[in-house]
């Protein structure tokens, strides 16, 4: 894909410099000290836009026209945004708004500003280039193509000392360097990059590139050319470059890079050293110089920029300002500058991005000009940079963009989560905090990125502006702050070149960082769209390197489009805070793998198993391998029916390797796609992790899985850690290891954002090596965390040990494991014990065992190569028995009988969660414990079946042979039993089933089952999508003694009827609900049921007496308000012998 935009040529000759702006006003070591409150908290601000660098006027007339009744009093204050684009963090920067350097001159206000691109005199390595050289390279600030400043005239303005004279001003240095650019954005290959080519060559033409560089002198040295071109060909060459001088020269060379569906175009350099002195210019009248590019049989080849550091000679004549750049400043040195006879001229010095200096000027003797001084001394390869300019010529205006608001972020209390969001979703945002506060007792601050803008970067749209205030609030509190949260979604192109209204875009979308690297920008499996950055707060020192720097804070986005997605997941996330997962459920893990190479995949999701089972021996493992179940007609239906049981019976982690596109993982069709989760709804949405190519495809937001998988109300997931690049297997693996790691080690604090932050730095740790590291982590920057990064993670602040099994000693060091016969009763003696391991004799609660089948070996026999070497997996996650059991003072002791197994191993795992009355959890894991068949079989007479105690669809209103919708759902509660009970008997005809109609036994009801503390257990169970007419439903389930009890119910289905309609009142409402029915005037309704539904589609309210329009006071059927969220409202109508159902209306509740 090439996105292309109107042309953009920049044409930068004689203004652009080193970033400069701050001013000589006020003292350095205030602009580092920390304010208590913003500037912007008091006094007139006004905010202007700058297009280009260089100086700038505003008229006493305009200043007026703002506000300003005294024009004298005003000064200049911003941040210079394209210095900013190197994204260091260094004490150096100021913390708050720094002055301008600026300067009064007939009736107008004269001030140097810098535009969105910079030019600096760099010494080093380029990516592809020799180990050291000087160039003139190029910095943009990627997100805006201006720079704003503001205006105010409530700050005092105090001259600083400008730079001395020198004493001795005999023989000035009269020669410096120039710095020329051409460069023009045409287009984006691939819409992946923050880079933008210059107009694509055709197949066989030539281009040509035309440099002013004023001043140049032939005899101060050589011209040094960078030249940095995109490119895709099927075939290593060289393309001729012809240099000003006339003569050819073919070092421009381009390896193969092909186009296919990873990578899009290459880059290459052109950095022409010693050998240009071969290659001499001469002296042009009107010193354009033109560089020729032949376009040699590539399939694409067009120009990034192209620059040129050149000798020249300190001269100002003809023109109104220039920038020079000097090296070789030695202490008292003199520099003479060359003008126009009679002109003023004004010398200031760039010594650094903060600090520009006036320098003292005396007439140069015998001639024209001025001398001046530098202040420092600078070396061969060391620059300073000086602005000269007549301060009685015109410059440009800017365009004034209005009063700015009165802020003051920077009195901010220090919150544990600062939330950024577009602004649409302000009130959103306040919502979710809200929640934040009440439920997980953290302070959050919701700020827009404007807000953050004006106080950071002086309203210039940079992410530098929100890593510096989240710098400010760790540095006042690290032990506290801990996490950012964006809210919107991000586009590929953070200056939206391309779209009709760029700044709407602004209000629309959250930036995310991207890939600017020239060797990476236009390859999708290099280049990354990262949050991590704002996250990154260490002190950068001398440059900012994302691949080695570690994360500080986590960071998470929702990155939704409309606000009744946000209403959805923010009405997720208050749900799953007001009640949390159970410990059992927090302490399993599905793992899903693809097939292929080489079951590589497979072998990569056992590895991730094995560290869970290491630092979490209590976890569940769930493995859905594609390599091991079988497909039919290309559809991976065992495993989707084991994700879905997962799923419904609750997981803290879901996990996938392998292949996909945005929408489906694949490999073979339906292993797990967006339907998957559509048609199946569950309570407890997991943690998601999909180590995969482009599920958070930003090309396609709305549609892509983590986008589908976050708004799901009721069920998707919390959180996703997703790519939004094509992502490398072997590089997947380094992050996949850490994020289970970090997830399933038992500590406090743990959150979705502290996870994603500690695996990140766990990478940096764990690959020493520099090129290895690189590789992993630039395939890392393209993963990000989606969701709240403040959503808990489970911490056992206790453990569960079982002491005896049968009356033996099964603690870690018994030998060898107790054996027990299926078929008996296994009793269990053990304790609970705080961290110490000591007894913990006021835990007092009950303790869920779980009993699990022993290992079963399976061998990969899907998309098997014949050379291939066999890999095997290990599953063991059917529980056989489970029980729960009283604890008291720390002790508990009790019965479970142990049914035959069908599979005998080594030794069968026995799983613990244990909490308390007053809310502690712990849990544990015993491996001593051996079942066999033994003589006992068969089912155990004279037991009580379990018992039914409710049976209904959709709502406890609902009596047998009621009208449902299209798609009911089933519930079902059973008392305790004695033996426990099991959605999958290992005996055939006892697993709990659902029939419809006497047909075929429903498939994923096994994940419906749901144990509580107490014994009890409830069935939650979508019935899916059934015809209109009567039907009957039968429910069957055993205990594990295999005594079996069932029940059935007559219902009858009602889909659309044509004509009717159902409205609610606007949306978002409050405190009442209009609900309005329209019905065709050829049907008399005789009765109506009105349904109204949560987003996990529990009916909160159902009546058969409304009358329309009905006015709902927002109570439940408990009489209860509900909750905020989302709903939906459905209405079925009786007319005589016909009944027939409106189309579902969605509405969202806000208090």
């Amino acid at each position: 894909m090439m996105t292309a935009h109107v042309k953009r040529t920049y044409q930068i000759v004689k203004q652009l410099c080193l970033t400069v702006a701050v001013a000589a006003f006020v003292a350095l070591d205030m602009l580092s000290a920390e304010p208590g409150a913003s500037l912007l908290a008091s006094g007139h601000w006004v905010k202007i836009r700058v297009n280009e660098s260089g100086m700038h006027q505003i008229s006493d007339d305009e200043l007026r026209a703002m506000g300003f009744v005294n024009p004298e009093q005003v000064s200049v204050f911003g941040f210079p945004a394209a210095a900013m684009a190197d994204y260091r963090l260094y004490d150096g920067i100021p913390s708050d708004l720094p002055p301008v350097t600026s300067m009064r001159r007939n009736g107008k206000l004269l001030f140097y500003a810098e535009g969105p691109v910079m030019l600096d005199v760099f010494s080093g390595k380029l990516p592809t280039g020799p180990n050291s050289g000087l160039y003139t390279r190029q910095r943009r600030n990627f997100y805006a193509d201006y720079s704003t400043y503001f205006l105010s005239d409530s700050q005092p303005i105090t001259v600083s000392e400008p730079v001395a004279l020198p004493s001795d001003t005999q023989n000035p240095v009269m020669t410096s360097w120039g710095m020329e650019m051409f460069e023009e954005e045409v287009v984006n290959v691939g819409e992946m990059g923050a880079r933008y080519l210059g107009t694509p060559f055709s197949r066989q033409n030539h281009q040509e590139f035309r440099l002013s560089m004023p001043g140049y002198d032939p005899d101060g040295g050589v011209v040094k050319f960078l030249l940095l071109v995109g490119h895709r060909l099927n075939k290593s060459r060289s393309q001729q470059v012809t240099l000003p001088s006339g003569k050819p020269v073919t070092s421009l060379y381009m390896s193969q890079h092909s186009a296919s569906d990873y990578d899009w175009y290459g880059q290459a350099l052109l950095m022409n050293d010693n050998n240009t002195a071969a290659y001499p210019l001469g002296r042009t009248e009107d010193d354009i110089y033109t560089v020729t590019i032949e376009n040699n049989d590539a399939e694409f080849l067009a120009v990034d920029y192209l620059t040129a550091l050149y000798p020249r000679h300190n001269d100002l004549r003809g023109l109104q300002q220039s920038v020079f750049a000097f090296n070789n400043v030695s202490a008292g040195g003199c520099f003479g500058l060359t003008t126009d006879t009679d002109a003023r001229i004004e010398v200031w010095q760039i010594v650094s991005p903060y600090d520009i200096r006036p320098a003292v000027t005396a007439p140069i003797p015998d001639g024209d000009g001025v001398i001046f001084g530098l202040d420092g001394e600078y070396g061969a390869s060391d620059y300073t940079y000086a602005v000269a300019f007549n301060p009685d010529s015109e410059y440009p205006g800017v365009e004034c963009l209005g009063g700015v608001p009165s802020q003051n972020l920077h009195s901010m209390q220090v919150p544990h989560m600062l939330v950024v969001t577009a602004p649409r979703f302000l009130s959103h945002a306040e919502r979710l905090a809200d929640i934040h506060r009440r439920l997980s007792g953290i302070d959050v601050a919701v700020v827009t990125p404007e807000e953050v803008y004006n106080e950071f970067s002086s309203g210039t749209p940079s992410l530098m502006a929100v890593r510096s205030m989240a710098r400010m609030l760790h540095d006042r509190d690290p032990q506290k702050f801990r996490s950012i949260l964006f809210i919107g979604p991000a586009n590929w192109d953070n200056r939206y070149l391309t779209e009709a209204d760029p700044e709407a875009c602004r209000r629309k979308y959250v930036p995310m960082f991207m890939c600017e690297d020239h060797e990476r920008a236009g390859l999708k499996t290099q280049s990354y769209q990262t949050d991590a950055f704002v996250g990154m707060l260490a002190d950068d020192g001398d440059a900012f390197n994302i691949f080695d720097t570690d994360m500080t804070i986590g960071v998470g986005r929702i990155p939704v489009e409309t606000e009744l997605h946000l209403d959805s997941y923010i009405h997720k996330v208050e749900k799953y805070l007001s009640e949390l997962p159970s410990a059992e459920i927090k302490n399993t893990a599905l793992l899903t793998s693809d097939y292929g190479d080489q079951s590589g995949h497979m072998v990569d999701a056992d590895n991730m198993a094995d560290i869970i089972r290491s630092v979490s021996p209590a976890t569940t493992v769930v493995k859905c391998h594609l390599s091991v179940y079988p497909i039919f007609n290309g559809i991976a239906e065992m495993i989707r029916s084991k994700e879905i049981d997962v799923l419904n019976q609750g997981t803290a982690m879901m996990l996938f390797t392998g292949h996909s596109i945005s929408r489906q993982i694949m490999s073979t069709r339906h292993l797990m796609d967006l339907q998957l989760f559509e048609h199946n709804p569950y309570k407890y949405p997991p943690f998601a992790v999909m180590l995969t190519c482009d599920a958070a495809d930003p090309g396609n937001r709305i549609a892509n899985m983590t986008h589908q998988l976050l708004v799901k109300g009721d069920g998707g997931a919390m959180g996703v850690v997703a790519s939004c690049r094509t992502v490398y297997k072997e590089e997947n693996i380094h992050l996949g290891k850490e994020l289970v790691r970090n997830t399933y080690t038992n500590k406090p604090g743990k959150t979705y954002g502290t996870v994603m932050r500690d695996s990140h730095n766990g990478m940096i740790a764990a690959l020493p090596g520099a090129s290895q590291r690189r590789r992993a982590m630039a395939n890392r920057l393209a993963f990000n965390l989606y969701g709240d990064p403040e959503i808990p993670l489970p911490y056992y602040s206790r453990s569960v040990v079982l002491q005896k099994a049968a009356g033996a000693d099964v603690t870690a060091s018994a030998e060898p494991p107790v054996v027990v016969e299926g078929g008996s009763r296994l009793t269990l003696e053990g304790v609970v014990t705080d961290a110490s391991g000591v007894l913990d004799a006021g835990f007092n609660g009950s303790v869920k065992v779980n009993i699990y089948e022993a290992p079963r070996i399976m061998q990969a026999v899907n998309k098997v190569a014949s050379g291939d070497e066999p890999a095997y997996t290990s599953l063991d996650n059917t529980v056989v028995a489970s029980k729960c059991l009283d604890v008291t003072e720390g002790r508990f002791t009790g019965e479970i009988y142990v049914p035959r197994p069908l599979v005998e191993g080594d030794c069968n795992r026995v799983q613990f969660y244990a909490e308390s009355a007053d809310g502690l959890t712990a849990a544990g894991c015993c491996g001593n414990i051996r079942i066999i068949a033994g003589e006992h079989s068969g089912d155990i007479p004279d037991v009580r079946p379990p018992v039914i105690s409710e049976i209904y669809l959709d709502s406890p209103a609902f009596a047998d042979g009621d009208v449902v919708g299209a798609s009911p759902k089933l519930y079902v509660r059973l008392d305790a039993d004695e033996y426990g009970i099991l959605p999958s008997y290992p005996v055939v005809g006892k697993d709990m089933t659902v029939t419809i109609d006497g047909g075929s036994p429903l498939p994923h009801v096994a994940g419906c089952l749901l144990g509580s503390a107490d014994g009890t257990y409830a069935v939650e169970c979508p019935l899916g999508v059934l015809p209109d007419g009567r039907h009957t439903l039968e429910f069957r389930i055993s205990n594990t003694a295999g005594q079996t009890t069932h029940a059935s119910l007559n219902f009858v289905v009602v889909s659309t009827l044509a004509g009717t309609s159902l409205d609610v009142n606007a949306e978002p409402c409050s405190g009442m609900a209009t609900v309005s029915l329209s019905v065709p005037e050829n049907i008399t309704a005789d009765e109506v049921r009105l349904v109204i539904r949560d987003s996990a589609g529990n009916a909160v309210l159902d009546r058969s007496d409304s009358s329309f329009p009905f006015d709902w006071d927002l109570s439940a059927t408990d009489g209860l308000k509900v909750p905020r969220g989302v709903y939906s409202a459905q209405a079925w109508l009786r007319a005589g012998r016909q009944y027939g159902a409106t189309p579902t209306a969605e509405f969202v509740i806000h208090y």
